[in-house]
């Protein structure tokens, strides 16, 4: 068995972020355009990215977003795949 890599987390993740916002974490979706104008988009995707983890269980492994101490479970990989928990598209 074969667990996604930390990096795979990560960059699945961050789409998430970015395709459906950050407001599900209360934070204002603007920020993202403002942060992007003051620091530049790479400097925002590398904070981004940071606030990304996985946690590996062996057997399968979850990805993990926390942004001021919310954090939430956005997906679950197993057997090289990664998949979006259910509860993100409500």
């Amino acid at each position: 068995m074969t667990n996604p890599s930390e990096k795979e987390h990560i960059d699945f993740a961050y789409k998430i972020l970015k395709k459906q916002g950050i407001e599900r974490f209360g934070i204002n979706p603007d920020v993202l355009i403002i942060g992007e104008d003051f620091y530049g988009k790479e400097n925002m995707d590398f904070f981004i990215k940071k606030l990304i983890s996985r946690k590996n269980y062996y057997v399968f492994s979850l990805t993990e977003i926390d942004i001021m101490d919310n954090k939430q479970i956005v997906a679950i990989g197993a057997f090289g795949k990664i998949w979006t928990l259910p509860n993100l598209d409500q």
